[in-house]
């Protein structure tokens, strides 16, 4: 399991090669070291210099019901213990991405705890032991499918919270059912039954209607990112995926895709691959 591993470190040209297995591709440009004085939540750090950091990449899970306690939530207490016993007290290094505050002036960076053996990567420990999902933003996606890996390899072994049927991935083709998770971050599967672009736009259908059935939207802005790396998003047609976001509103449910890292194309064999790893392509 290469989260487990020790994490090796290089400073090369102003940046720190992060990698916690021979494949990984985790270059940040490198950040200061850090004292975690205490852990805030499952993925929330409070540092020596009084500033927070958030995990970017690795969802802590949070109660399913508004108004329910993170304690009195299994899967995020259980994560919140995980973290205490990972970094209170541990020195981290910081890696930093395009993005290195959120709105809320939180510190955004990938964290690895430094031990006498090595350390490992803190983001990377949480997702394979199933105690936080991946995710990212267009900003802040460097480490993103070296974190959808982990978190397939965690979900096949049936590791933390993915025997909790909160954090099942979706079903496409029921979309009334994809709807009641309005506003949640979810794993949605199914297959693209259309494809089409309309004003720049790109919207993926996972059913006959799109009005009512479940879609993905891509905006033009965002279209370009795809387009830069040679992906093409008509291809998908046909094609069996897994799309991870925040469910919205369009009269029926939808995620807005920014990245290709929401994106994963699933084989056959249940075997998946994020879009633009060796994915589909012009």
């Amino acid at each position: 399991m290469c989260a487990a591993l020790s994490v090796t470190t290089l400073a090369v040209a102003g940046t720190w090669t992060l990698a916690v297995s021979p494949a990984a591709a985790c270059a940040l440009p490198q950040g200061p070291a850090r004292a975690v004085v205490e852990v805030i939540d499952g993925d929330t750090l409070l540092l020596d210099d009084q500033s927070k950091l958030r995990l970017v990449g690795a969802l802590a899970p949070t109660p399913p019901t508004a108004g329910t306690p993170a304690t009195d939530w299994p899967p995020a207490a259980a994560a919140k213990a995980a973290l205490e016993g990972y970094a209170k007290g541990q020195s981290v290094l910081l890696a930093f991405d395009q993005r290195r505050t959120d709105r809320y002036g939180l510190t955004l960076a990938q964290a690895f705890v430094v031990t006498a053996d090595g350390g490992f990567w803190l983001q990377g420990r949480m997702v394979e032991e199933g105690l936080a999902r991946a995710y990212s933003f267009p900003d802040n996606n460097g480490c993103a499918a070296e974190l959808v890996g982990l978190e397939n390899g965690a979900r096949t072994l049936q590791r933390g919270l993915w025997t909790n049927a909160a954090y099942a991935i979706r079903d496409a083709s029921r979309p009334r059912e994809v709807m009641r998770f309005l506003g949640s971050f979810q794993l949605v599967e199914g297959v693209v039954v259309n494809a089409n672009a309309s004003k720049g736009r790109v919207f993926l259908d996972f059913g006959p209607d799109w009005h009512d059935d479940f879609s993905v939207a891509i905006e033009p802005r965002d279209r370009q990112g795809f387009e830069r790396a040679g992906i093409d998003l008509m291809a998908l047609k046909g094609q069996r995926v897994r799309v991870r976001g925040w469910i919205e509103s369009a009269g029926h449910a939808e995620i807005r895709v920014t990245h290709p890292e929401q994106i994963e194309v699933v084989a056959a064999d249940g075997s998946a691959r994020v879009l633009g790893e060796g994915g589909t392509r012009d």
